[in-house]
């Protein structure tokens, strides 16, 4: 064999072996950055459910104490039943259930009034 073959060959070796490394290395770095991309996206995911939940409450309760103070009332403005309709409906787009359906019915029966008195407003 002669000193250039082998250098060839021990070339060819050492080329493998940083290759081989360089292999590694990508795909290690690339298999940490998925799992940081997908806890990332987890967190996200639970962050989105969290405000999903939290603003479905909030619609639920300024729903239902709109349509509560409008049947105590026993009649509803106009500007108040646009409100309870509104509400209602990012209510039941969020997935409300069916009380809140129930209560927009019962609030949207009601005799729309011009105006409340000014004591009434108060």
């Amino acid at each position: 064999m002669s000193v250039l073959s082998i250098a060839t060959l021990v070339v060819n070796c050492i080329l493998t072996v940083v290759v081989t490394w360089l292999v590694k290395k990508a795909t290690s770095a690339f298999d940490d950055a998925k799992a940081r991309q997908e806890e990332s996206e987890r967190r996200q995911a639970e962050e989105n459910k969290a405000l999903k939940s939290g603003m479905l409450a909030i619609l639920r309760d300024r729903l239902f104490a709109a349509c509560f103070a409008a049947l105590k009332q026993g009649e509803i403005t106009a500007d108040d039943y646009e409100n309870i309709e509104s509400l209602h409906q990012q209510y039941h787009a969020l997935g409300g259930n069916h009380t809140g359906d129930t209560l927009y019915m019962r609030a949207s029966g009601l005799q729309i009034v011009e105006r409340y008195t000014e004591e009434e407003q108060l």
